[in-house]
């Protein structure tokens, strides 16, 4: 693939930002009402993208502790866990959670070295992955502004 890393995780930052640029435009009404992805509300979805932030976080701590391989995950069930997981949070609560996550996620990317990319080819497929994540979900999110 062409694309450098510089320009991957410029993206990735760029879509974090509108992502919660999105979110925070939408009405207090509709922060929790259901139906912006399925059944979930806005608030669910940011939820679930956050929990996604905070795997590939972890996954990369993993992979820097020699695991050459990705965890597979059961997708629906990590889903509803991110969701149920951050039920209890305000919506305030639930947009610092993201942010943080955000920080760590573009941090720990930046950090990652050539070397370690080319020994592993997931950290590069975790952020293709997340980029996409975020399109789809900031796309949602749009139609409810």
């Amino acid at each position: 693939m062409s694309t450098t890393w510089k320009s991957l995780i410029t993206e990735l930052r760029n879509l974090q930002f509108e992502f919660i640029e999105v979110a925070q435009q939408l009405e207090q009404s509709k922060r929790e009402k259901p139906g912006v992805c399925g059944s979930w509300s806005p608030k669910q979805v940011i939820a679930h993208i956050t929990g996604w932030d905070k795997e590939v976080i972890r996954q990369f701590e993993l992979f820097r502790d020699g695991l050459e391989k990705a965890i597979e995950h059961d997708i629906d069930e990590f889903n509803k866990n991110s969701v149920e997981d951050r039920n209890h949070l305000s919506w305030d609560e639930t947009i610092t959670e993201l942010q943080q996550a955000h920080k760590l996620f573009y941090e720990m990317a930046k950090s990652i070295s050539s070397g370690e990319r080319s020994k592993n080819e997931d950290y590069r497929e975790w952020i293709e992955v997340q980029i996409d994540h975020y399109k789809h979900h900031t796309e949602q999110l749009e139609q409810w502004v």
